[in-house]
């Protein structure tokens, strides 16, 4: 394909690419790195165009994802170090970055008990630990993840980046009020459970072998009293010394792992 050339840090299209990069062009999400490209194109998600730094394609893989992306007949557009650098989201870019279409999110709709865990994110405000959940919900198996109202984004720059590529496998949906997870939940007769301190039970006590959605609170204040009013159930880690909470991420793998390990041996 033609390969457009760009100089120029006020081109139309690089602004353009800077606007989807700070989240202000609804329906597009940007892909930085060579990893990240490779796993935005094997998950099939639509690419519109591929920027490139020049000189970007000397290594047998930058080749090779090149290849892939000529292939699909995805615009590629060359820019000056210099151009490409004021579109990154990193300090030190990979040279290459794609604007691609949101992936689609799943619905409430879609919540079968035969699926398995989900997962429900209340107010998580750091893409670094969304990511790193929605990597860690992919391993352990989570059938889709809700995230409420006020969260950070899930398909942001950051928060892609630390998922490493599992925003693009893992079902996902923003923007969902509790309540309404919580009757869908509780219509399709999954229990929800809410990691919670001085909860009822600990996580290796209670039965994650029943169809469950797991409930995680902000990384600063927790679960609200509103969400654990409408809980079926709420567990906790057991913990030695003085230590009162994990970091979020760790806390959903201990849980989601323990979770996996009893739907495995039952």
């Amino acid at each position: 394909m033609a390969v457009e050339r760009i100089a120029s840090r006020d081109n139309l299209r690089v602004k353009d690419a800077r606007a989807v990069r700070d989240g202000r062009i609804e329906g597009r999400v940007l892909v930085e790195g060579v990893r990240l490209a490779e796993d935005a194109l094997a998950s099939g998600i639509k690419v519109v165009t591929a920027f490139a730094v020049s000189g970007f394609g000397t290594s047998d893989r930058e080749a090779k994802l090149l290849r892939a992306i000529n292939d699909r007949e995805i615009e590629v557009v060359e820019c000056t170090a210099n151009v490409f650098d004021s579109i990154a989201d990193t300090r030190s870019p990979q040279g290459i970055i794609l604007i691609a279409e949101r992936p689609r999110e799943a619905a409430l709709d879609e919540i079968d008990p035969a699926c398995g865990v989900y997962l429900y994110l209340d107010r998580i405000s750091d893409p670094s630990n969304l990511g790193a959940v929605m990597r860690t919900a992919e391993a352990a198996g989570v059938a889709a993840i809700f995230i409420s109202k006020g969260s950070t984004d899930p398909f942001s720059p950051k928060a892609l980046r630390a998922s490493m590529g599992s925003a693009f496998r893992v079902r996902t949906v923003g923007g969902v009020e509790f309540t309404a997870f919580s009757e869908k939940c509780r219509a399709s007769n999954i229990r929800t459970v809410g990691a919670a301190l001085g909860a009822a039970d600990d996580i290796y006590i209670y039965d994650w072998s029943a169809p469950s959605a797991l409930i995680i609170g902000s990384e600063a204040a927790g679960l609200s009293d509103e969400i654990i009013q409408q809980l079926d159930a709420t567990v906790e880690i057991p913990m030695n010394g003085e230590v009162e909470s994990l970091n979020l991420a760790v806390s959903a793998a201990v849980i989601l792992f323990e979770a996996k390990r009893q739907r495995t041996i039952k």
